[in-house]
């Protein structure tokens, strides 16, 4: 709170100013806001076990490493108060510039507020029988509760190298690839980015981005031509949602949350109390070197052509499991006396390479930009169910049981492949002048698929699907009901679907914005290697940004969640209120 107090100081004196004849300006927002959840649980996806337990209808089978922030949250309760600050200084000298900026935050509702169940930090402390609060020990410091974190922090030179125009930056920076789509997993992929800040009321892609070490040089050789290089001096990580909170999708990848429950038959608190988990190993260290990339940008045809390529380290992590250290016996035993169960750690695969093409042309009439982009090494992640039925158990139906068996005891089972995909999409804009007063009401939409080149039989290997949906059929056989034994949710060698999306602004009043926007999307088909389609999940997101004055923001939205068989977030509707200013 200290921290966030000092930032929100700093960004009530913004102001232009000078440092010795050099311009300096300062700028900044304050923002607090609440979300609040606008669903209820949908019983097919809370375990029975831990349903139970804690008192809410439940009917799945499987699904105990994925229920703890739908367990926490019902219709109504507060998944989010905050208060959050993000400030920026520019100093001009000559031909150098730096930049800094730095972001605070302190969320109550998540720190204060006390639940029935729990996460893997709590222990578990309210499941059952009391409430409790939910702990962020061991979170990624982004991810924690409160906390202070510097942003950009960069030098940048500008010259010229035979009359042409330069630029060299060193520091804390992102990359501008892949600007202006809304689906992710394209080019922007290359940059590392806070999820749980995205999910703050009132988030802004200032907050969202995490800056990179890099050393960027960038020239125009010829008018029409800006070349870019950029060397990576250190591994950044995308940031995860804490468990327990309402938008972790799983209960043991996030810093922190350091278990893989075991069994169907025991409830989370039980397991935790019995040692019927696999605990967690160490991520192994990534390396710091080896991430690199390159860009032309053909200023062509009233448009830009952009030609990318890149190897750079997963920005997200994969879960691997540990073979038991036993020579024979069980791979996992209750309890662990001997301290050679199985295990698991996540890790960040490295030397992931990247090649795309983009087109973008805009006009007073439309927009419209095309991006491709092909990755001939891209790690992909194996079924966890048949990766925790390899591990823990000698017996229990998998696909992986002579990847496991081949290996020493003690060994990591590394639990992903690497395959040749693809990605395009294409989105465009469209004003529609006269049809509402005010300013064009514009219109969006988006469309985008993935491609596996040399995905295989997926009866004899599998990637994707939650553990919430169970093991699929193994061998032509499977005992679990019809949603488990469907050779669905898997990731296909094809997945696309598409976004909408309406804005408007308006002056309602004298120094008073009104801004509108309705947005709609569908993942039509299949299911993609990197999660972006769902087959059958839609969404309708509606706001409402008021501004008065440029100063004062208010934001309300409302996002909600429509079906997918697979998707284990189908529930989680949320409506959030922030209110705020900018200097």
């Amino acid at each position: 709170m200290t921290a966030l107090a000092s930032l929100l100081s700093l960004t009530a004196g913004a102001a232009d100013f000078d440092i010795d004849g050099q311009p300096v300006r300062f700028t900044g927002a304050v923002m607090a806001g609440s979300a609040w959840r606008t669903t209820g649980r949908d019983p097919s996806l809370l375990q029975n076990t831990n349903g139970r337990l804690a008192g809410v209808d439940h009917s799945a089978s499987h699904g105990r490493n994925q229920d703890d922030g739908n367990l926490n949250f019902d219709r109504g309760d507060r998944i989010s108060t905050v208060a959050k600050g993000f400030a920026a200084l520019d100093m001009q000298g000559g031909d150098f510039a730096l930049r800094l900026s730095a972001k605070a935050w302190t969320d109550r509702a998540l720190a204060d507020d006390e639940h029935r169940w729990g996460n893997w930090p709590s222990g578990y402390a309210g499941a059952g029988t009391h409430s409790a609060r939910l702990d962020d020990g061991g979170f990624d410091r982004r991810a924690r509760f409160s906390g202070i974190t510097l942003q950009e922090a960069n030098l940048s030179s500008k010259t010229t190298i035979d009359s042409q125009a330069a630029l060299a930056r060193l520091g804390w920076q992102t990359l501008d690839w892949g600007r202006g789509f809304s689906l992710p997993g394209g080019l922007s992929a290359i940059n590392a980015v806070d999820l749980p800040a995205s999910r703050r009321p009132g988030a802004t892609p200032e907050e969202v981005a995490i800056p990179m070490p890099l050393l960027l040089a960038r020239i125009d050789p010829l008018p029409q031509l800006t070349v870019e290089g950029f060397w990576q001096l250190g591994f950044q990580k995308t940031v995860v949602d804490g468990c327990g909170t309402f938008f972790a999708g799983t209960d043991y990848v996030a810093d922190g949350c350091n278990g893989v429950m075991v069994g169907d038959g025991f409830s989370d608190p039980d397991s935790v109390a019995q040692g019927r988990y696999l605990a967690r190993r160490g991520t192994p260290t990534v390396a710091r070197d080896g991430q690199f990339g390159a860009s032309l940008r053909w200023r062509v045809a009233g448009g830009e052509l952009g030609a990318y390529a890149a190897q750079a380290h997963s920005r997200t992590p994969l879960v691997s499991p540990v073979k038991t250290g036993r020579m024979t016996g069980a791979p996992f035993v209750p309890g662990n006396a001997d301290g050679l169960n199985a295990g698991y750690l996540t890790e960040y695969p490295e030397d992931i390479r990247l090649f795309g093409l983009s087109f973008a042309r805009r006009t007073d009439d439309y927009t419209v930009q095309l991006e491709a982009g092909w990755r001939p090494n891209q790690p992909m992640q194996l079924n966890s169910v048949d990766l925790l039925n390899a591990v823990a158990s000698a017996t229990a139906p998998t696909l992986l049981r002579a990847d496991m068996d081949a290996l020493a005891p003690g060994a990591v089972l590394h639990g992903y492949d690497r395959h040749q995909v693809s990605h395009a999409q294409v989105a465009g804009s469209l004003p529609l002048r006269g049809l509402l007063p005010g300013e064009p009401l514009s219109l969006r939409g988006e469309v985008g698929g993935r491609f596996v080149h040399d995905l295989p039989d997926s009866a004899k290997r599998r990637y994707g699907r939650s553990d919430l949906f169970g093991i699929g059929t193994v061998n032509g056989v499977c005992n679990d009901v019809p949603t488990s034994c469907a050779n669905a949710g898997y990731v296909t060698p094809g997945a696309w679907g598409y976004r909408l999306r309406a804005d408007w602004r308006a002056t309602a009043a004298d120094g008073l914005v009104l801004a509108p926007a309705l947005g709609w999307a569908h993942d039509v088909r299949g299911w993609s290697w990197d999660g972006t389609f769902s087959q059958g999940r839609r969404a309708v997101v509606t706001s409402l940004r008021a501004e008065f004055g440029r100063r004062w923001i208010a934001d309300l939205s409302l996002n909600h969640p429509i079906g997918g068989t697979y998707n284990q977030l189908r529930d989680r509707g949320w409506a959030a209120l922030a209110l705020g200013a900018r200097f």
